[in-house]
């Protein structure tokens, strides 16, 4: 009896994915097919711009709720953002 090869899930979900498409000869119903470097580059070059685009919109978001109001400045907001209020300390 065999075991079916699984990729380690402490990888991101997409990774996992990604490197199951390149074990797909190890895995029942997966068709055979090599991920090369190239390939991975090109994917991890992918998900490092969706990231960076992610953590820009909810920095975005997060500046745009503290100049309407709806939530208040952390104590580094705030000395980031008026260094003035501190200048006694």
């Amino acid at each position: 009896m065999t075991k079916a090869l699984k990729a380690p899930t402490c990888l991101p979900s997409s990774l996992r994915t990604f490197l199951r498409k390149g074990l797909g000869g190890h895995m029942p119903g997966v068709p055979a097919q090599q991920v090369t470097p190239d390939q991975f580059r090109q994917w991890k070059m992918q998900k490092d711009q969706e990231r960076e685009q992610a953590k820009l919109n909810v920095e975005h978001k997060r500046q745009a709720d503290i100049d309407s109001g709806r939530v208040s400045m952390t104590g580094r907001e705030l000395y980031d953002k008026h260094p003035e209020l501190f200048a006694d300390y």
